[in-house]
């Protein structure tokens, strides 16, 4: 550790640029101003805007509430000269939402006002009415019915009116269809959804299952499958491990979509590449309407009694006594959180003699809330937890506190965060899960090479994607994620450096994406060009602030990829400061100065490969995982 810093100490010798992060705010305002004196269009300021919400968001807002009447009228005309020329529909939503109302736009009303205008049913002025209009006036700093008048005369306002009703009703029967297309769906099975996947075989079997070893562990988790990827990828390696010295089963829902719980599989009992998985029905989707208020109720209370980050251990006074209020809510809470699914929990409590351990991962869903209470006694948390609200609520004392409820952790920083927020659980070991090994990295690497011609000088996905030097991020594209930030960091770095680099963004979106020559995204990828990218990428950045392991973060170390992860996250931090193979950022200038350095000097930061392989392998994993799972049922059978 000593020598890292002392190698963060000497950095200052191969930083080829400085730059303040004052100066970048400053010129990110300056270039709004700009823009609302009409000397900029809207794309050449959407990166700053992105930079500014990303870094100053509160500052962002104040001044964009202070903007004239005047002002505002010349925005709205600017995004509706640029829409589906300049930025697309989807873009000129964003913007509007992000401008006017200082948030961004919900999935459904996203994508319904989007398909709105694009079959030109409303326009960008019609639209930013009904914005106005359904939200809150105290998010605007002057009326929304001033700027109305402002720009239309009365018989227009009538025709706008009456629109924005029709469209209201339009959207409340639209949703409503959708939450019925919810419902479980018939048409398409687990056996056809897996089948899709060329290396998973399901069969189906029946409903009892005679013991071929001593022993009989359950590993239970909110979804399973080899169709899904982090954490779930981690139970289904965990079953593979254990199953070398124990019958094991994934006992879990039939839900694929993490959001609505809608039962899409099966239920029953399958064996999937030899792993044996029992699935569940899921009670009802979930309300997320619902959900989402609660969760603001909740919220609004914690805040006036906790900080950002601060451990419930720390709670006193007056503040304790409206904490423990907050636990009927929070109970209320973790149901609408779901899935609920009595079925699978009478089956826990029904057939708890049957198996001789249940190993829960995650903390956050009622799978494992209610789950844990119906297997006391014989039950190991794997908890993937970090600092975030949820976590804050009065419930978990009950749970965690147990003497008789054992722990797996993912990472250091998971588990000395978790004894700090709960003095007095149980210990626990540190194992993490297996990635792919050196080994195998190289024999990747080697593939690549020998399906390059003698004339080529890029690899398969490079050539694929027409790109030399580019920076990867791999997972969910999700503002949740972090990578609103990493775009709008990125796009800081070109405009600093005039690099030529480009930023890849691989996975499913659940956010916008900007149209910019310098942003590829390229959605869902197959493992072979997947592992092409990642051996083929300049730099990994990672921008998520909540990890409690991090797969890809690991992949990406395991083919010595220099990585660029945030400090906001403990756990990303912390695999870089053990490997030594990579760079951890601050803030806006400190990315641009930390990315600069490692796409001019990567052969300085490769510890990854070697950290990986050493602690991470599944031979390093698996081992200690069959230890500690024998040893914790000779100590329940005790």
């Amino acid at each position: 550790m000593a020598a890292f810093f002392l190698r963060l100490a000497n950095l200052h010798q191969y930083m080829e640029i400085t730059i303040q992060q004052s100066d970048l705010i400053d010129a990110g305002f300056a270039k709004l101003f700009r823009f609302y004196n009409d000397e900029l269009s809207i794309e050449q300021i959407q990166p700053a805007l992105l930079l500014l919400d990303s870094e100053v968001p509160q500052r962002l807002n104040q001044f964009l509430k202070q903007r004239t009447l005047k002002q505002r009228r010349h925005c709205i005309k600017k995004i509706d000269q640029s829409v589906n020329q300049k930025i697309s529909s989807v873009e000129a939503i964003e913007l509007l939402y992000r401008i006017f109302l200082l948030v961004y736009p919900d999935p459904a009303g996203l994508d319904y006002y989007t398909k709105k205008l694009n079959q030109k049913q409303l326009n960008i002025f019609d639209l930013s009415h009904i914005l106005a209009a359904s939200r809150p006036l105290k998010l605007l700093f002057q009326s929304g019915v001033l700027i109305f008048l402002y720009h239309y005369s009365l018989s227009i306002t009538v025709r706008i009116q009456l629109k924005l009703k029709k469209l209201f009703l339009t959207r409340e029967i639209e949703s409503s269809d959708q939450n019925e297309n919810l419902k479980p769906l018939k048409y398409q099975t687990s056996h056809q959804q897996i089948k899709n996947n060329k290396n998973s075989t399901v069969i189906k079997l029946n409903a009892s299952l005679p013991r071929t070893k001593s022993l009989r562990i359950a590993i239970v988790n909110h979804r399973a499958g080899s169709d899904f990827s982090g954490g779930e990828k981690l139970v289904l390696e965990y079953a593979k491990y254990l199953n070398e010295v124990a019958d094991v089963e994934l006992i879990t829902t039939t839900a694929k979509d993490y959001i609505s719980w809608a039962n899409f599989y099966d239920a029953g009992l399958f064996s999937e590449d030899g792993i044996i998985i029992r699935r569940f029905t899921i009670d009802k989707k979930r309300d997320m309407l619902s959900f989402q208020r609660l969760s603001k109720l909740i919220l609004f209370f914690l805040k006036m009694v906790t900080q950002v980050g601060q451990s419930p251990a720390s709670i006193a006074g007056w503040r304790k006594l409206v904490w423990l209020s907050l636990r009927h809510l929070s109970l209320h809470w973790i149901k609408k959180q779901g899935p609920v699914s009595s079925s699978l929990q009478n089956y826990l409590k029904d057939n708890y003699n049957d198996y001789d351990l249940f190993i829960f991962h995650t903390y956050l869903y009622d799978t494992s809330f209610s789950g844990l209470a119906n297997t006391a006694g014989k039950a190991v948390l794997i908890p993937t937890a970090h600092a975030e609200w949820p976590l804050q609520l009065p419930i978990w004392q009950s749970r965690f506190l147990n003497p008789n409820l054992s722990f797996i952790f993912l990472s250091e920083e998971e588990r000395e965060m978790m004894h700090r927020w709960f003095p007095g659980i149980q210990d626990g070991p540190v194992l993490g899960c297996g990635i792919h090994s050196t080994k195998d990295s190289i024999e990747i690497e080697k593939l690549l090479i020998q399906k390059k011609s003698k004339n080529e000088t890029k690899g398969q996905f490079s050539q694929l994607y027409n790109l030399d030097k580019f920076v990867l991020f791999t997972g969910r594209i999700d503002s949740e994620k972090g990578c609103r930030r990493l775009i709008g960091l990125f796009l800081a770095y070109i405009e600093a450096t005039k690099s030529k680099v480009k930023l890849v963004l691989i996975g499913s979106r659940s956010m916008t994406v900007p149209n910019h020559p310098s942003i590829v995204s390229t959605g869902y990828l197959n493992e072979t060009l997947l592992n092409a990218a990642l051996n083929e990428c300049s730099v990994y950045a990672h921008p998520s602030p909540y990890e409690s392991f991090s797969f890809s973060l690991l992949e990406a170390m395991a083919v010595g990829a220099p990585v660029l992860v945030t400090a906001q996250s403990e756990v990303l931090r912390g695999h870089v400061l053990r490997s030594h193979g990579g760079l951890v950022y601050q803030d806006a200038a400190d990315f641009i100065v930390k990315l600069d350095i490692l796409l001019k000097n990567p052969k300085r930061f490769s510890g990854g490969l070697a950290y990986v392989n050493q602690r991470y392998s599944h031979e390093a994993v698996k081992g200690p995982l069959q230890r500690y799972v024998i040893e914790q049922v000779k100590k329940v059978s005790n």
